[in-house]
């Protein structure tokens, strides 16, 4: 009888034992599972899905961070947009065409613009440069003659090649704003006009 009764509880604890095992893997599955579907939403949340560039939010921050640095050492900085004017035609014609040119259109401001500097996807055709020092103004003719330049050559895909027209507006910490959405509209305006 005694040993039935051991026999039994041996049983019991080693299901007990295989039960609280596979809880245990399930559990570490569905923990990186939701690990993964966290690092998903914080990417949407801060970087652009065409472009995998920094995206509002994003630069907002960085904007922020780079005006308190720029105040506490007594220095400006320079922030440029750069506004795809003909983005809306081609988007009307075909939207994974206006994302490839979106694309495209990144891959050229990255290729003119210092390594030190971000670039930010803000919206459907624009984008922002925060240059993370003042630039001497010609030292910021040149970069913006780079950056006209490399749209000069037309975007080209299976459908044929489309002229990229593009506006470019610049505004200096502080003397055009003393916020990061103000610096942006300053330099939006200057972009559209």
């Amino acid at each position: 009888m005694v040993f039935g009764i051991l026999h039994y509880t041996l049983i019991i604890l080693i299901i007990l034992l295989i039960l609280s095992i596979y809880y245990n893997i399930k559990q570490k599955r569905v923990a990186k599972q939701r690990e993964g579907k966290d690092l998903i939403l914080i990417k949407k949340a801060y970087f652009d899905t065409i472009t995998d560039l920094p995206n509002r939010n994003n630069i907002d921050i960085i904007i922020a961070e780079q005006i308190a640095r720029a105040f506490r050492h007594k220095k400006t900085f320079l922030l440029a947009t750069v506004k795809i004017l003909n983005y809306y035609e081609v988007n009307l014609r075909s939207k994974k065409r206006a994302q490839a040119l979106i694309k495209g259109s990144s891959d050229r401001l990255l290729s003119s613009i210092r390594n030190e500097d971000t670039l930010s996807r803000i919206s459907d055709n624009g984008f922002v440069i925060v240059f993370n020092e003042y630039l001497e103004e010609e030292n910021s003719n040149v970069i913006f003659q780079r950056i006209k330049s490399v749209f000069d050559e037309k975007f080209e895909d299976d459908k044929g090649s489309v002229e990229i027209k593009i506006g470019i507006g610049k505004s200096i910490y502080p003397d055009d704003s003393i916020e990061p959405d103000g610096l942006i509209n300053d330099a939006i305006r200057k972009a559209l006009n």
